[in-house]
């Protein structure tokens, strides 16, 4: 097929450009659009931000925002993710030059769906552990700006005072939960552990569910990998710091889940030599308890979940705060402080204390596991 510009006539499409050029320079006289994608680019974040433009020359910012804050506006045109941003520009000598700025505006075409989008905006310092480059080259992967712009405050960003353009689409891997919150990774890590639990046994909790039911998946899974995105990366996280507070891995996952979705889920202490030390509380006590059918419809749905998993798997327990409440108090009933040994008479019986402490305090609060596949 032939095309518009033909054999020497190519040079004709450098005689277009440059009427476009002189269109551009009459209506931004201060720029002249040698470098034009870069030009434009800065054209419209002084005019979308209201910054002044920087001095001509200036190494390490473009502009000032209205503040004071120096800005330094990069402009991406080719689509590649892995492609770095050079912070103090391509010939730029001055070590650190890109220091200069308080803030980096990345404007550019996200590969997921080719649309000019904001690729970062933001303050520098949300970036330094992952420039590269040293210090005459510094420059940032387009695909970590992407991930970790999410991560900025809205006050700490520029305020735009017309139309902007759409933040990029950010998109995640499972490794990023290393790279952006040091949760363990490798092949022993978080990641590999919580997978191969909801993988290899049913989910006590709501059964069916599967560990995808509670993620989207960003833009697609294109070659067989799992493309996270912010919300799946955000909702990984809060699994983890579940799972350092004892939650297994399936209770963790539904805990986390109600927290980024803003739903009712109890405080949970696990079942185990650490919470009966720190409350003082005997697990043989406990176990009757969980075996007296009085007592046990006051306590929670965590406390009294079956004990024995498939397989015969040991399952975890825990006690909500209602269930410490009726516990403490049926204690305070029999005339003790806590566990305190043999050789205590109990003014009550242990169990009569139980039930009429489970009376006085009522049934646990309702509450219903959320089953992710509604709100998807």
């Amino acid at each position: 097929m032939k095309g518009k510009y033909e054999g020497i006539k190519i040079f004709n499409a450098l005689k277009d450009i440059e009427k476009i050029k002189l269109k551009l320079r009459e209506a931004y006289p201060s720029f002249k659009f040698v470098a034009e994608k870069g030009d434009i680019g800065e054209a419209f974040a002084i005019e979308t931000y209201k910054l002044s433009q920087a001095q001509q020359g200036q190494s390490g910012f473009d502009a000032i925002a209205l503040d004071g804050k120096k800005v330094s506006i990069k402009m991406l045109w080719e689509i590649n993710p892995y492609r770095g941003v050079a912070l103090s520009g391509g010939s730029n000598q001055t070590k650190n030059a890109y220091k200069e700025a308080d803030i980096l505006l990345v404007l550019g075409r996200d590969e997921t769906n080719g649309e000019m989008s904001i690729i970062f905006n933001g303050p520098l310092d949300f970036l330094e552990k992952h420039i590269k480059g040293g210090e005459i080259h510094p420059r940032i992967e387009i695909r970590n700006l992407k991930k970790l712009y999410p991560f900025v405050p809205k006050e700490k960003r520029l305020k735009a005072f017309s139309k902007t353009l759409p933040d990029a689409i950010p998109i995640y891997y499972p490794k990023d939960l290393t790279d952006l919150f040091g949760i363990p990774g490798g092949s022993g890590g978080y990641w590999s552990r919580f997978t191969m639990l909801w993988r290899n046994y049913e989910c006590r909790h709501i059964p069916g569910i599967k560990l995808d039911d509670f993620l989207d998946y960003g833009a697609g899974n294109y070659h067989g990998d799992p493309l996270l995105s912010f919300d799946d990366i955000f909702f990984l996280k809060s699994c983890y710091e579940f799972y350092l507070e004892d939650y297994d891995h399936f209770t963790s996952t539904f805990a986390a889940f109600a927290k980024v979705r803003n739903l009712d889920f109890p405080i949970l202490k696990k079942v185990g030599k650490k919470t009966l030390l720190e409350l003082n509380f005997s697990d043989s006590v406990l176990r009757a308890y969980r075996d007296d059918e009085i007592i046990n419809k006051h306590l929670s749905y965590f406390f009294n979940m079956q004990h024995k998993g498939e397989g015969g798997r040991v399952l975890t327990r825990y006690l909500t705060p209602h269930d410490i409440a009726i516990i403490k108090r049926a204690y305070k009933i029999r005339g003790r402080k806590g566990n305190e040994g043999r050789g205590i008479k109990d003014k009550i019986n242990y169990i009569e204390a139980g039930r009429i402490a489970a009376k006085e305090f009522g049934l646990a609060p309702k509450f219903k596991m959320p089953n992710p596949k509604k709100y998807h």
